[in-house]
């Protein structure tokens, strides 16, 4: 299932918003601790989760995707 996830993750528009997404979800960073990592904003960190997030729901639907993840945390 994680597999699937990751795939469908790859599609993410851009390598930001996944790597956002990915140090939030699989590392458990929290916006302060991306944006030190991304070296930007924190404001800029929540929208790239939020657009990580959005491209995913398109690809999965929204159920499956918080299936998916919440079966990985």
């Amino acid at each position: 299932m994680v597999t699937a996830l990751f795939l469908k993750f790859r599609q993410c528009q851009s390598n930001r918003y996944r790597l956002a997404f990915f140090l939030m979800y699989m590392h458990g960073k929290n916006n302060h601790e991306i944006a030190e990592v991304m070296a930007i904003a924190e404001e800029t960190v929540r929208v790239h989760k939020l657009r990580a997030i959005q491209s995913l729901k398109k690809r999965l639907g929204a159920n499956e995707m918080l299936t998916r993840i919440t079966s990985i945390l």
